[in-house]
């Protein structure tokens, strides 16, 4: 099993210089790679960014955002790693 951060999945998404890498390392994985929470939020920072830029359409970026959860969870197991203090 192995981590993918946002730098890993925007290249699966966006054509790049590691977007083959990713994609041939997402096909050999036999389970799921974990993620966390943060993708989400990270992955539209860096989409919207390349928006700017003029290297994705907006067109691109709103498709992804009306299917992204589902796209993740079936590629991906969410990891959950914030705690919650409590403090009495």
């Amino acid at each position: 099993m192995i981590y993918l951060d946002t730098s890993a999945i925007v290249p699966y998404y966006v054509p790049e210089k590691l977007s083959a890498v990713v994609e041939q390392l997402l096909q050999k994985q036999e389970d799921k790679p974990i993620i966390s929470q943060l993708v989400e939020v990270e992955l539209f920072s860096a989409l919207s960014r390349r928006v700017r830029m003029g290297e994705v359409s907006q067109m691109t970026l709103d498709g992804l955002q009306n299917c992204l959860k589902i796209i993740l969870m079936k590629i991906c197991m969410v990891l959950f790693y914030w705690k919650i203090n409590i403090t009495v």
